[in-house]
């Protein structure tokens, strides 16, 4: 049995492209047949827009129109006849009754001829089975698309002919990558489109958001881009967007986690720590020992929180419902004790900037950054403005990259660095900083695996974790052993 050939959009089998179209050849030229070659001359109110084109871009014609009154039309239109045009697209009836034709192409023609004051309107008769080929060609090629619409015309001649985007872009005379990235951006929330087709938001990098980040990102970006374009007045830039819509996505995350740990260990769940105990209070409300969370358990007043830190696997945060007694009663509950820990947790970050400060000053590795950079990447860490400041001092406190004192100034810089090997230097301080801010700024009650991996790194360099340091490593270590205990057990239930 023969193979089925594949047809086109007017059903014709699909044909390899020429090499190389002759340059005198025009666009009508290119996609009329022979038979279609006669000009009609139709009157202007015989002729309907087409329903499936996006309306016409026909702002200034003022210029076409006088050149019309001086040497005519020159260049013929596209039409299809009406009731040809409804028996294939009959849910258009409405929209182009009481004409006798529907135009294809042409439509600064039209509308300049009309400015013109011409009776007639010069046209090819193009059959109804290629309109769609047709329509493409007219726009994509002169650009009388968005994106946006291009997107949607791709879509719906695909829908309708049971196109795959390989024969879409071999009759729309475009690459696949093209089309692919167009169909992409359909998928954008509807205030992300609005701003693709106004030219607020580059195509490009509308294809790179929906490669970038995840639904639920995604949603938040064009709920706050909506926002922004509701209140004129807010400037935001579409990076400042999308980087307040990152935070908000992990911020419900740490919110959800936590609930998530509360609702499994039968305690209550607060979300705004310091609406409750008060801005300056809250702390003396926090837990940091494992033991002053066993007490407050056993008091019945132990809650969870979610985490303030940045990012967003990060471990809840143990509250007591309770107001601590006094410092110097003998009822403290361990608030001694955590003013001590707070104390150590203080003097360890010190001896950590102290080494950063002198470590920084010699090269690392090709192994050590990429070990890092790898880390840094997964868990989805970035280098905020408390991080760029941290990262220029200690790269400038060892010579090392741009010299501007100002942190947004010497972040800028950082693109202008040449040398490969100093830009190596400069990736493995800035996820220095990262993980150094991220540890010192970590109230959460164990440290993660990656915090314990960046701890690590540093003893490979030569620091010595403090008796404080060493015993949170420890903690972890054996929360770790025992989820890795409990995932097994839970597995060999299932089985």
């Amino acid at each position: 049995m023969m193979a089925e050939k594949k047809t086109g959009l007017g059903g014709a089998p699909l044909q390899r492209r020429e090499p190389k179209a002759r340059k005198s050849a025009s666009l009508v030229s290119a996609v009329r047949t022979q038979d279609e070659s006669s000009v009609l001359y139709l009157a202007l109110s015989e002729i309907a827009d087409n329903p499936e084109n996006p309306e016409a871009r026909v702002q200034d014609v003022a210029e076409l129109a006088d050149s019309m009154r001086e040497v005519g039309q020159l260049q013929p239109g596209l039409v299809v006849d009406a009731g040809e045009f409804v028996a294939e697209y009959p849910q258009h009836a409405e929209a182009v009754a009481g004409r006798a034709w529907v135009l294809l192409a042409g439509h600064r023609r039209r509308a300049a001829a009309q400015a013109a004051g011409l009776d007639t309107f010069q046209a090819l008769r193009r059959g109804v089975a290629r309109l769609d080929e047709t329509v493409l060609h007219e726009n994509v090629h002169r650009k009388a698309l968005t994106a946006i619409e291009e997107a949607q015309a791709f879509g719906r001649v695909m829908e309708r002919r049971g196109l795959s985007q390989r024969d879409m872009a071999r009759h729309a005379g475009v690459s696949q990558s093209h089309v692919a990235k167009r169909l992409k951006l359909l998928k954008l929330p509807e205030s992300l489109q609005q701003a693709v087709s106004e030219d607020v938001l580059a195509p490009a990098k509308a294809v790179k958001l929906m490669t970038d980040e995840s639904e639920e990102t995604l949603a938040e970006i064009g709920a706050q881009w909506a926002d922004v374009e509701a209140r004129p007045g807010w400037a935001h830039s579409p990076a400042d967007i999308v980087h307040d819509a990152r935070q908000t996505v992990a911020r419900a995350r740490r919110v959800e986690a936590a609930r998530a740990k509360a609702d499994a260990e039968g305690v209550e769940f607060l979300e705004d720590p310091p609406a409750t105990f008060g801005q300056f209070k809250v702390y003396d409300h926090r837990l940091l020992t494992k033991k002053d969370v066993e007490a407050a358990r056993e008091r019945g007043d132990l809650v969870y929180a979610p985490s303030t830190s940045w990012g967003e696997n990060v471990e809840p945060l143990a509250y007591r419902r309770s107001v601590p007694t006094s410092p110097n009663t003998p009822s403290s509950d361990g608030q001694a004790e955590q003013r001590e820990r707070v104390k150590a947790d203080k003097a360890a970050t010190k001896a950590r900037r102290a080494f950063l400060a002198e470590t920084v000053k010699r090269k690392p590795t090709t192994a050590e950054v990429t070990r890092l950079l790898t880390m840094t990447a997964l868990a989805g860490e970035s280098m905020m403005s408390h991080v760029t400041g941290l990262a220029r001092q200690l790269a400038q406190g060892a010579g090392i990259g741009p010299a501007q004192e100002i942190d947004w100034d010497w972040r800028g810089a950082l693109a202008d660095v040449e040398k490969a090997s100093t830009r190596e230097h400069l990736a493995w301080i800035i996820t220095l900083a990262i993980w150094e801010d991220r540890i010192k700024n970590s109230h959460s009650l164990y440290l993660s695996t990656e915090d314990i991996a960046y701890l690590e790194h540093l003893t490979e360099r030569g620091y010595v974790l403090s008796d404080f340091e060493q015993e949170k490593v420890n903690d972890a270590r054996a929360r770790l052993q025992e989820d890795a205990a409990e995932d097994q057990d839970s597995e060999g239930e299932q089985a």
